[in-house]
């Protein structure tokens, strides 16, 4: 987004888009699952976040949370093998009574007090009030990365208790416009075997003997964005399409970060068709017109196109989407930018695997 296009915020809208469940990868943000991710999660001085998580089941529901911070070691240069992202995790634990719904801004945390007040009509300075879920520690300015939770049982194993479902509010601190997106979900099954190793779809192996402990992770998303374009110069408009992507594979044992390679194909409305591509390694948000210049309306020869986002077939992991579409006029001064987890392609199962930290198996 452009400078000034964040000094002018004025109208912000936001939409959510259930992402189906298809194929082998079987994400969801309409429904209770065991593992919950946030793939886009920013406390950079400009943005913050707003967590909102709830257990959705008649007992109690627990669970394990990663923070993981894939900022750039040199925030505003390139990344490249000089600039790795931080990759730095902070984990923490929730307990959440039956049918709790809790929250917290990032920036903050969340401490334990028991003298918390309780939020009541007209629902104003509800942050930090009710119930606590337990310790969330705040996260220092800079982070920009997701947050990635599962459900455990009593005793802190991985657990299919399919409770939590979640959202994610991003607050512009200056003019107090937000985004709001839903949090993405994978089930857990009956296989879950409960050890440090969550397996995320794909057949039984070495690693997962159990086969799929959770449902897939896609490989493939599909957007529909409007073409970038900047009119602003003769009193027109301006487009802009972030895309956040979060590799669905972790390792927090050996704090090995994944690397994906992206295919990007992009179909305008006349079904003319345009391609691209990019690496990401750990996590990355990266607009459009950074991928490739085919995005540019003066390109692609369209006000709208559809394009397919695919992992390549050397790093055939799967991944989780947020997509952001900025769009600003002149005349009258003002902005709208809209956040939505898009639509999921159907394809082959994928398998994925999550290796926790050693303290955090029982």
């Amino acid at each position: 987004m452009q400078p000034g296009l964040r000094r002018r915020l004025a109208v912000v809208a936001w939409l959510v888009a259930v992402a189906p469940s298809v194929g082998g990868a079987q994400t969801t943000t309409s429904e209770a699952a065991s593992l919950l991710v946030f793939p886009k999660v920013v406390v950079d001085g400009e943005w913050d976040t707003t967590i909102q998580l709830t257990n959705t089941a008649n007992r109690p529901a627990r669970a394990i949370c990663y923070y993981v911070n894939g900022a750039l070691t040199f925030p505003g240069l390139p990344p490249g093998p000089t600039n790795p992202p931080l990759w730095t995790q902070v984990d923490f634990r929730l307990s959440l009574v039956r049918q709790q719904p809790t929250q917290w801004v990032v920036s903050r945390g969340r401490e334990l007090d028991e003298t918390d007040n309780v939020c009541q009509p007209p629902f104003t300075g509800c942050v930090g009030t009710g119930l606590d879920p337990g310790n969330v520690p705040p996260v220092a300015e800079g982070f920009t990365g997701e947050l990635l939770c599962y459900e455990v049982d009593a005793s802190g194993a991985p657990w299919s208790g399919n409770a939590l479902i979640g959202h994610a509010t991003l607050t512009h601190v200056a003019s107090g416009a937000v985004l709001k997106y839903p949090a993405v979900g994978s089930a857990g099954l009956p296989s879950n075997d409960a050890d440090g190793t969550l397996c995320l779809g794909g057949e039984p192996s070495d690693a997962c003997p159990s086969g799929a402990e959770y449902r897939g992770c896609p490989r493939s998303w599909t957007v529909s964005h409007p073409t970038d374009f900047d009119d602003r110069d003769s009193d027109g408009a301006a487009s802009l399409t972030r895309l956040t992507v979060a590799p669905c594979t972790h390792d927090f044992l050996t704090q090995q970060p994944q690397t994906l390679s992206l295919n990007f194909i992009s179909t305008n409305e006349f079904e003319q068709r345009f391609s691209a591509a990019a690496q990401v390694t750990c996590w990355t948000d990266l607009a459009l017109a950074d991928v490739s210049q085919v995005f540019e309306r003066d390109i692609i020869g369209a006000d709208w196109a559809q394009t397919e986002i695919r992992s390549a077939g050397q790093t055939p992991g799967g991944f989780r989407l947020v997509q952001q579409t900025a769009h600003a006029t002149v005349e009258p001064e003002r902005a709208s930018v809209v956040a939505i987890v898009p639509p999921q392609l159907d394809g082959e199962p994928q398998a994925d695997v999550i290796r926790v930290a050693e303290e955090n198996v029982p």
